[in-house]
């Protein structure tokens, strides 16, 4: 995200998770600390992208020029 991140496209993050909700927690203050200007929202990942990637999966969404 440092190096791709385009807050002119859109500050906002999402920080998803698959019932973790303590380390979303914990990415999103890292995230703010970094990125004071971000603004941050913190959502759990639904009944079909979980079924894919099982709990403990946490996401990283953001507006960026990298892949």
């Amino acid at each position: 995200m440092r190096r791709g991140w385009l807050p002119d496209m859109g500050r906002m993050i999402l920080t998803g998770h698959g019932d973790a909700p303590e380390a979303a927690e914990q990415l999103r203050s890292a995230v703010a600390e970094r990125f004071p200007e971000a603004e941050i929202r913190v959502a759990q990942i639904g009944p079909i992208i979980g079924a894919h990637t099982g709990p403990g999966m946490l996401a990283l969404v953001y507006w960026g020029s990298n892949r």
